[in-house]
């Protein structure tokens, strides 16, 4: 049975990429002391890595596909709302700032309540969804073909002339190598607002270190900042230092 549940385990985990030991134990319906009994043989097999609160399975492939929005909007949610309530303090009142499609970035929304005169540019629908429940934020809606698996629109970026203050802007991978991700319309309209953004601030969780997707969208030299819900390794530390990216993560 444990044999059975472990190879159940690590399915589960390879399927997920990063999951929660919370999440492990509901679904497995284990106690968390016989989760890190679990987690512990699978680590010592260099199938996983350990993260706080949770595990990322060690798989050196690229990612190359779209995880479903229902699962990337629960993943890491506690970490993302911590992420996204430093970000908000980066917005400026009277500021114009573009949102991106991912689920990190909308999750700023909430903590803008009290912002005056802040206009938001974006193509999710998330975003928009949000921002119509806080009268004092405008929003500004890149309208296109809507895809189900992003909830954002694909937008013709040739006809999009805005100019922004500031950019938020989550990523699938994050690396020394820049940033990189798993659909290429998403890459290539977050390669142009950060092209048309005074700052731009990277938001992603401590997972999206560990990952790299096949799309390339920026170097860590075109990033202001990077909000993150914990420290880097020292290597990661001092490119972004030599780079004159800030990190923020407390």
């Amino acid at each position: 049975m444990k044999i059975n549940r472990l190879q159940k385990l690590e399915d589960y985990i390879k399927l997920i990429g990063t999951v929660s030991n919370d999440e492990l134990c509901k679904e497995f319906n284990i106690s968390l002391q016989t989760l890190r009994r679990d987690l512990k043989i699978l680590e010592d097999n260099d199938k996983i890595d350990k993260v706080y609160g949770g595990v990322i399975y060690k798989d050196k492939s690229l990612l190359n596909s779209v995880q479903a929005i229902e699962r990337r909007e629960q993943s890491n949610l506690k970490e993302k709302k911590y992420i996204a309530q430093i970000a908000a303090r980066l917005v400026e009142n009277n500021s114009v700032i573009f949102i991106d499609s991912g689920t990190t970035a909308c999750q700023i929304i909430p903590y803008l309540t009290h912002h005056t005169n802040v206009t938001i540019i974006t193509h999710s629908l998330l975003v928009v969804n949000m921002v119509a429940k806080l009268p004092n934020l405008k929003c500004i809606c890149l309208g296109g073909l809507l895809k189900a698996d992003t909830l954002s629109f694909a937008i013709d970026i040739t006809d999009n002339s805005y100019l922004c203050d500031s950019a938020f802007i989550a990523t699938v991978g994050l690396s020394n190598e820049g940033l990189t991700n798993t659909d290429i319309e998403e890459g290539k309209i977050k390669e142009h607002m950060i092209q048309r953004s005074e700052k731009v601030y990277v938001l992603a969780d401590h997972s999206k270190l560990l990952n790299k997707g096949f799309y390339h969208f920026a170097d860590l030299e075109n990033i202001a900042g990077i909000v993150i819900d914990q420290k880097p390794n020292d290597k990661f530390i001092n490119q972004c230092n030599k780079l004159g990216v800030h990190l923020y993560y407390e």
